[in-house]
């Protein structure tokens, strides 16, 4: 089981460092990007739902 949720952390920390070289190449601070997308991406990360984060989403 710990190799399981040491494998779904260290994809989100690839994904996180796939992000910020996307959106270096394509202008974007990434500080400011995910300052601004923290509150989505935390609970669509907790709740595992999109139509939850929808509202988050909207809102920013």
């Amino acid at each position: 089981m710990i190799n399981f949720i040491s494998a779904l952390y260290s994809a989100v920390v690839i994904m996180l460092l796939v992000y910020v070289v996307i959106l270096l190449l394509v202008g974007v601070n990434p500080i400011k990007f995910y300052r601004k997308a923290f509150p989505t991406m935390v609970l669509g990360f907790s709740n595992r739902s999109s139509v939850a984060t929808l509202h988050i989403q909207l809102h920013i």
